[in-house]
């Protein structure tokens, strides 16, 4: 019998696959359910819409300087006052074009980034319950763990699935925003100028969307039961958002139980809005007649400082412990 062994034994042929790879298994098993939805797919296309509509915007901005274009014909056409301000915007980009283009893209993109945040909210929504939830119910992380495969590794998969997709519909599609608007301007040095307004922009997103993956992670460990994973995710976001409205002076930490808050703030610390406002206040000085426009776009509220940064790092530690608990073989 014993001899018999070396003839039946056959060497495995195949390819050998590391770590990395069973870890991009599970994000593309993840990808692949959360791509199935098909309000997943008109979201993303909605966020590409949107690109191209900001796209738009810096465009028209761009053609200000050019005499013979559309957009200088409309506004020749103008009331006094529009066109005044026009007039002015125009002679302070060729006086200093430095200032000028940094303070007016760090002000589009400080509101570019912003509209892309409900959309993604929205996505999040709809990726909680096909993320661990549905793993949970059936049985499937017992398969993974068969697979060679720790728990942290499992997770980091699940992770770039949310962070990819998040990234897709709102990084992408921001610096997507910002080259078009750059290239399609009618000088070079737009690119130069406008870089900071790039680099707050990345900084502000993916600080976001990592935030909200870690989130999203431990929401949809909380249950074996896909919807009562959305609606947990609802009523924190929902409840979060009047918390943070309706705080006053002697429970201001109410604010910080809002995700979305804490957003806000990481948008008015990175992006500094208030000071890009002071500089077109102080170079274009008729704009302080449109009385309803400043009162309503370019008014912000106050930093506050580190607390932000703290609030979130406490709710990612909860949502680690979360998946600690929760995500673990029978």
């Amino acid at each position: 019998m014993m001899n018999l062994l070396p003839d039946l034994y056959e060497h495995w042929k195949g390819q050998a696959r590391g770590i990395w790879h069973r870890r991009l298994a599970v994000a593309a098993q993840a990808f692949r359910s959360v791509w199935s939805n098909k309000w997943v797919r008109h979201l993303s296309l909605a966020a590409w819409v949107l690109c191209l509509g900001q796209s738009a915007i810096l465009f028209g901005v761009g053609q200000l300087l050019v005499k013979d274009s559309v957009i200088y014909t409309v506004v020749n056409q103008m009331d006094a006052q529009p066109r005044a301000l026009v007039g002015g915007l125009v002679s302070w980009i060729l006086e200093r074009p430095d200032l000028s283009v940094s303070s007016t893209y760090g002000l589009c993109f400080y509101y570019f980034t912003r509209w892309f945040q409900p959309l993604s909210l929205v996505l999040v929504t709809l990726m909680i319950p096909m993320l661990i939830s549905q793993d949970l119910s059936s049985r499937a992380i017992i398969i993974y763990r068969s697979k060679a495969l720790g728990q942290g590794d499992y997770l980091f998969g699940k992770f770039m699935a949310v962070f990819g997709l998040l990234g897709f519909v709102w990084l992408l599609p921001i610096i997507q925003t910002w080259l078009l608007g750059c290239l399609l301007s009618p000088e070079w040095s737009f690119l130069w100028h406008a870089r900071l307004a790039l680099f707050q922009s990345i900084g502000f997103v993916v600080a976001s969307i990592t935030f909200l993956s870690l989130l999203a992670m431990g929401v949809s460990a909380l249950s074996q039961r896909e919807k009562a994973t959305t609606v947990i995710w609802l009523v924190l976001w929902i409840l979060g958002h009047f918390l943070a409205k309706s705080q006053g002076e002697d429970h201001p930490w109410l604010a910080y139980l809002s995700f979305t808050h804490i957003l806000d703030q990481w948008a008015i610390q990175l992006f500094n809005p208030s000071a890009h406002v002071s500089q077109l206040m102080e170079n274009l000085p008729i704009l302080g007649s449109f009385t309803s426009l400043t009162e309503r776009w370019m008014r912000f509220p106050t930093a506050e400082g580190a607390a932000p940064w703290v609030g979130a790092a406490i709710m990612v530690g909860m949502s680690a412990i979360i998946l600690k608990r929760k995500v673990k073989p029978e």
